[in-house]
C-alpha cells in the first residue's frame, strides 16, 4: 500500500483512457458512492492476477493499494487468482482512505 501527497497525486491521471485493453487490462473509475474518485485496474499476464486500487484521499493525496496473486518468488507458481477479488480490493482501500481521512 502507497500513500502519495504533492504534486504525483495532484496530477494523476483518473480516467481509463490508458488502459491496455488488447492486452486483457480491465479499469473502471466508477466514483464511490460519496463521490470519491477512485480508479480500479486489473492485468493478468502469464498466470498472474494484480489489481491496483487508487483512491483520492480528502486531504488532496492518493492511496494505492496493490493485490496480486504473486507468491513472492520468482520460480514459484502464482495462484489462479489474486486472493481478493476487484471490488473487494476496492472496499479495502476506500475503509483505508475514511480511517486515514477522519
Amino acid at each position: 500500500m502507497t500513500i502519495t501527497f504533492g504534486p504525483q497525486a495532484r496530477h494523476f491521471d483518473w480516467s481509463c483512457r490508458s488502459a491496455d485493453r488488447r492486452r486483457g487490462q480491465l479499469c473502471d473509475e466508477t466514483p464511490a458512492p460519496d463521490g470519491t474518485r477512485t480508479k480500479v485496474q486489473s492485468v493478468g499476464t502469464g498466470g498472474s492476477v494484480r489489481h491496483r486500487v487508487d483512491v483520492e484521499l480528502l486531504a488532496g493525496g492518493r492511496l494505492q493499494l496493490d493485490v496480486s496473486n504473486a507468491a513472492g518468488k520468482a520460480e514459484a507458481a502464482p495462484a489462479s487468482d489474486a486472493p481478493l477479488l476487484m471490488e473487494q480490493a476496492r472496499a479495502v482501500a476506500l475503509g483505508v482512505a475514511v480511517q486515514i481521512g477522519s
